[in-house]
């Protein structure tokens, strides 16, 4: 099976434009869509244009630099809904009275996705997972780029989840098969190593009992790291009422895998923690006695 490489993130050639006045002239925009499915097209593109928002824009050098704009955000949009080889092209045509911006779009086939793997721009362990359904993400396969990043997304996030804090996006590809319309997304990533729960560090707690605030942690230190966890612990610190701010972070991965847990809070007012000071049933009082 022969697939056929098309960036998601496509480098566009530059725009071809057929001028023969310099004189400025406000701008109208015409849009001509060509291909399946194309109801509803040509005023979604509209929407997305520049040109069209600004169209009483009178320099022809700013016209021809939204009309460049205005081809990368109609690819871009094309791509992100399935289009994955659209055709563009532009002409701005002087008038007496005014510039027109000729955009003549060709969607191309719909493509539906059929894969969506996993490409890892770093080294790491084998076992890292090798599709985003290996992660436990939702899958869409519509191919709707709105699903195609929600997608992204929810690995990265389980990914978070499951000893890799520092996971990160570092772009898409897609790949269409010749002959059908079906097609491949990969998603690059750097996972970073995978890491276990470090120490605990707390940065700005004076007056707060630490020892009372470590009774909300839901991890031992050398667990699998999952940020989730680091972020329910934030909350509910934030939920005590005894800080103004409140930050969990990892810190830095150390050579043995782990990597603290670093909160940094800034605590209310001595008086404002003593007028309503924090209780729970389960955990007790939150502060130092003066």
């Amino acid at each position: 099976m022969r697939f056929r490489h098309v960036m998601i993130a496509v480098a566009l050639g530059a725009l071809s434009v057929r001028l023969s006045s310099a004189e400025e002239l406000p701008v109208s925009v015409e849009i001509i869509v060509r291909g399946p499915e194309t109801n509803g097209l040509r005023s979604i593109l509209r929407d997305e244009s520049h040109l069209a928002r600004n169209a009483n824009a009178t320099s022809l050098g700013e016209a021809q630099r939204l009309a460049d704009a205005d081809k990368t955000r109609f690819e871009r949009l094309l791509i992100s809904r399935g289009f994955y080889t659209p055709a563009i092209t532009v002409e701005i045509v002087p008038g007496e009275k005014s510039y027109r911006a000729h955009f003549d779009v060709a969607t191309g086939a719909k493509f539906k996705v059929t894969t969506h793997a996993i490409a890892y721009a770093d080294v790491g362990a084998s076992n890292r997972p090798a599709t985003a359904a290996a992660t436990g993400a939702s899958l869409d396969e519509s191919a709707n780029g709105i699903d195609v990043q929600s997608i992204e997304d929810d690995l990265l996030k389980r990914m978070q989840a499951q000893g890799y804090p520092s996971a990160r996006a570092l772009g898409r590809r897609a790949y269409v098969q010749e002959g059908s319309t079906n097609a491949r997304i990969v998603y690059v990533v750097e996972s970073g190593p995978l890491t276990n729960f470090g120490p605990l560090v707390w940065r700005g707690a004076d007056f707060v009992d630490t020892d009372y605030l470590g009774r909300f942690l839901t991890w031992q230190e050398g667990e699998i790291f999952n940020l989730d966890k680091v972020g329910a612990l934030r909350d509910e610190l934030a939920d005590t009422g005894l800080f103004t701010r409140v930050d969990a972070a990892p810190g830095a991965i150390g050579a043995d895998a782990r990597a603290p847990v670093i909160v940094d809070l800034k605590e209310r007012k001595r008086h404002t923690i003593a007028a309503g000071i924090s209780y729970s049933t389960n955990l007790g009082f939150g502060v130092h006695a003066n």
